[in-house]
């Protein structure tokens, strides 16, 4: 009886051990589109722009159009956000979110928000920081960090919690906002 304890035992911890990594479903419309089945989907991609990013990062934007062939009328439309950082052993690191064209304008307000941001108006009269941050639903994270007078916007994937690029050039985070107007106009 003991033995036959043990062996299952050990099967059950052996099972644990051995459990399949679940990949999250898709979050966007570019992404649940993009995995129909069946279909014969057409991609196009343009290059919007790359903005550099402290440490080696920088910050990749592509419109996308998705479509199916024969059915260019019924596109989807979006934005592919690709964050890229080179380490010192010269390894790329790539995290990749997807932005949906009904979420432009609630993040080109949060960047707005966050380029508006100051100290002024907190609770008590000696503020350490102060953060605002989006989540898109394709997992793409914002956050606008202030220390006194220095601002940096953290970019990174809600699934990568540890990739991390940073941008505190004001004119690189101006470029980042100003490129994804330029997209939702386009695509009026």
């Amino acid at each position: 009886m003991a033995l036959l304890l043990t062996l299952t035992g050990a099967a059950a911890a052996t099972a644990q051990n051995t459990l399949p990594i679940i990949v999250p479903p898709p979050a966007t419309k570019l992404e649940i589109f993009a995995a129909r089945k069946n279909a014969t989907i057409t991609t196009e991609s343009y290059f919007v722009a790359r903005v550099p990013a402290d440490n080696g990062c920088s910050v990749r934007l592509q419109a996308l159009i998705l479509y199916e062939a024969g059915r260019e009328n019924e596109q989807i439309r979006g934005l592919r956000v690709e964050v890229s950082e080179t380490q010192r052993s010269k390894e790329e690191r790539n995290a990749i979110s997807y932005v949906d064209l009904d979420e432009f304008d609630s993040l080109v307000r949060g960047l707005n928000s966050m380029l508006d941001m100051t100290q002024r108006g907190t609770f008590l009269a000696n503020p350490v920081s102060k953060e605002m941050s989006i989540t898109t639903a394709g997992g793409l994270v914002l956050t606008m960090v202030q220390r006194d007078t220095e601002r940096q916007l953290r970019i990174s994937n809600a699934l990568q919690p540890d990739f991390l690029c940073v941008v505190s050039q004001m004119a690189s985070i101006v470029e980042l906002k100003t490129s994804i107007e330029k997209v939702l106009q386009n695509f009026k």
